[in-house]
This record gives C-alpha cells, sequence and structure tokens, in this order.
C-alpha cells in the first residue's frame, strides 16, 4: 500500500465545512481521518487516502480525496451498507458535499440548460 496523496488543505476544509453549512442550515461536525481505497479498478492495489466524514440525519457520509482535484463520495447507514455516490470520479469537492439528490438534480439542469440554447 502506498500513500502518495496529500492531506487535505486548508482552503478545501473550508469548502467542506461552507457546503455542509449550506447543505444542513447549521454547522455541522466532521472529521478528519484515513483509508485504504481501491483507486484503480484495473489493479487490486490499495491507496491511502484523506477523508472527511460526518454524521448527519441518521447517515454517515464519506469524501475520499484521490488525489489533485479528485474526490469521491459514499454514503452509509450501517457498516455492512455503503452507497457510492456516484461511480466517477469528482473533480469539485463542493460536489461531493452535496444532497445526493441534488447532485442528479444539477446535472439534469444543467443538461436542461445545454440544450434550450
Amino acid at each position: 500500500m502506498t500513500n502518495k496523496i496529500p492531506d487535505f488543505t486548508e482552503s478545501e476544509l473550508r469548502v467542506v465545512t461552507a457546503a455542509l453549512k449550506e447543505r444542513y442550515g447549521e454547522e455541522v461536525e466532521s472529521q478528519l481521518a484515513d483509508a485504504e481505497m481501491q483507486i484503480d479498478n484495473d489493479s487490486d492495489e490499495r491507496v491511502e487516502c484523506p477523508v472527511i466524514f460526518w454524521h448527519k440525519q441518521s447517515a454517515s457520509f464519506m469524501v475520499y480525496k484521490l488525489g489533485q482535484k479528485r474526490y469521491s463520495a459514499r454514503y452509509f447507514y450501517t457498516l455492512a451498507s455503503s452507497f457510492a455516490q456516484q461511480r466517477k470520479i469528482m473533480t469539485k469537492l463542493v460536489i461531493a458535499c452535496l444532497p445526493f439528490s441534488w447532485c442528479r438534480q444539477i446535472t439534469r439542469h444543467r443538461r436542461q440548460a445545454a440544450f434550450s440554447v
């Protein structure tokens, strides 16, 4: 296992704090940790990634930093049930922190706007 991914920067942490406050309408306590993640589907190698996580509304949320401007999000209700927000890697940290239904709405809105020009 290798660890080549830098920790969340102060700027990234401010983005998460602001996104969570916007999302929930109040300050949300988050924690920093490290987790192993298989980044490349074609390899069995696991990489140690910085993670920020929080618990709200009976669910736990995790955002993995996979590299510079590369993030992945997961949420779960129990340790046995982990769900990916999206299968693709996100390049905007704030998107990883939004409610999962908002991400679908944003994507749908952007597609509609692209075709309405």
